[in-house]
Order: C-alpha cells, then structure tokens, then sequence
C-alpha cells in the first residue's frame, strides 16, 4: 500500500514540474525580432525628412513595434564609413514584424525612403 501511494505521489509531482516547465516554456515563446535601420545619407529636405520620420515611427508602433534606439546624430563611427542615424525597434516575433513589413504604410514608407535616405535595413531573429 505504501508503495502505492509513493507512486502515486511521485507521479503527480513529476506531471506538475512537467506542467510548470512547459508554461515557462510557451511563455518564452518565439524571439523577439529586431529592425535596425541605418542612415548613411540623407537626400532629402530636412521638413521631408521629419515628416517621414514621424510617419514612420507611427507605423512601427501601430504594429506592435518598440524603439529601441532612435538617434538624431552619431556620437562617433568606430569603423567604415560615417552614419548619419540609427533606429533599432522590437517586436515581440517574426510575426508581429511580417505584419509591419507586409503593411500598407510600411509599402508607402519605402516609396518614400528610397527619395529621402540612402541606408540599409534589416530584421533580425533577437534572443529570448
């Protein structure tokens, strides 16, 4: 009888440690992704440049996107050439970001940089 209920026991101890484990886990869920947005030269006026960067920043955060990091001016390039801005915005997964890539802003938003900025830009897989 008693190893009976020792089983027992220690069945439903090891199916809650399992059911606790898996809840963190799916708590983890997917990575966070990561835009970063580097402007090596800026072609158009200053007014039009502001006005993009405002709409641009509205559209990433009506996606679920966090900046991160949102420069007016570089403190320093430690190598090739000089930057003029920087912008590193979150979101919580690779769907949230396929969603603001896929979005029709973001489509008008890139009409629009290729006339006003020269740079580069990517969405990277971030750690959980």
């Amino acid at each position: 009888m008693r190893t009976w209920k020792a089983c027992v026991i220690t069945a439903v101890a090891v199916s809650a440690v399992t059911a606790a484990a898996s809840q963190v886990l799916q708590a983890q869920g997917k990575p966070p992704v990561y835009l970063v947005a580097i402007t090596t030269e800026e072609i158009g006026s200053p007014a039009d440049l502001a006005a993009y960067r405002e709409r641009a920043g509205a559209a990433t955060q009506k996606y679920g996107g966090k900046f991160i990091v949102r420069t007016n001016s570089m403190m320093n390039t430690l190598m090739g050439a000089p930057l003029k801005r920087i912008a590193i915005s979150r979101f919580e997964d690779a769907d949230a970001a396929s969603k603001w890539l896929n979005s029709p802003e973001s489509k008008q938003l890139a009409a629009e940089r290729e006339k006003l900025i020269k740079g580069n830009f990517a969405l990277v897989e971030g750690q959980n």
